[in-house]
């Protein structure tokens, strides 16, 4: 593993920079002896330095983007190339796919077996992107289990024979979970877009639109008319826009 070999030059930086004094760097290097870890993980572990400085300086010496999972737009598409098991294992978030490339955030960008790994599982070239441990395992399971929810929802919704809607309908819990989703990572608008052969969600958070699921187009009426019925509109009327509100309980907290 290549950080192995970043070690020195790791530790001057952090000095040159104010980060660490010459004899926590002398500490450090004495524990990285006896343990065999990397000097990286010790100088978190011993308080001396924080995650985000370690990551940008790794981001630094690789010359790649360190990634703010804030504004960055995590494509759906990507996400389907690795299973979630892989992604936690490698500490990886597959990013976005463009021109048979696809772009990963890593922790540790010089995990050759990772990216190897990586690329025989997605058939794709891999470009790795520096992320700050705690950010990418957070942001992992954010939009892999946000992912697997709804897709699983959407599943039984197809499964059913005829698409019903009472309280405890599959399609009841998709809306009140397109809905949560949206409240829950701070979204402005919820935007519901057929498609010929497929319904897209996508929500703007912070400016931008993030694309959140791709459902059959099988379910288009049903799920729009559900939200109609929240929204106490008419659902006969198709031809002119309508405006509504729904009042969502979400535990304890009731949203308009």
């Amino acid at each position: 593993n290549m950080l192995a070999h970043k070690g020195e030059k790791l530790g001057d930086y952090l000095i040159a920079e104010g980060h660490i004094s010459p004899s926590q760097l002398e500490l450090a290097l004495q524990e990285k002896n006896r343990s065999g870890k990397y000097l990286s993980e010790i100088l978190i572990e011993l308080g001396f330095v924080s995650e985000t400085v370690i990551a940008k300086q790794l981001a630094n010496s690789a010359e790649t983007e360190l990634i703010d999972f804030t504004s960055a737009k995590i494509s759906l598409t990507a996400l389907e190339t690795i299973p979630y098991e892989m992604a936690r294992k490698f500490k990886v978030l597959p990013i976005s796919i463009d021109d048979e490339r696809l772009k990963v955030a890593m922790v540790d960008i010089y995990n050759v077996v990772a990216i190897d790994t990586l690329e025989k599982k997605c058939g794709l070239a891999i470009q790795a992107v520096t992320a700050a441990e705690s950010e990418l395992l957070e942001a992992l399971e954010f939009n892999y289990i946000r992912q697997a929810s709804i897709a699983d929802t959407v599943e039984q919704v197809m499964r059913q024979k005829d698409v019903a809607d009472d309280d405890s309908s599959p399609l009841t819990q998709l809306a009140d979970q397109i809905i949560t989703l949206g409240i829950r990572s701070h979204a402005t608008d919820i935007h519901i877009e057929p498609e010929e052969t497929s319904l897209r969600v996508r929500m703007r958070r912070d400016g931008i639109m993030h694309e959140e699921a791709l459902m059959p187009a099988k379910i288009k009426a049903a799920l729009i008319t559900r939200i109609k019925i929240m929204a106490q509109l008419d659902i006969t009327e198709k031809r002119v826009p309508q405006d509504g509100r729904i009042r969502f309980n979400l535990g304890r907290r009731k949203i308009d």
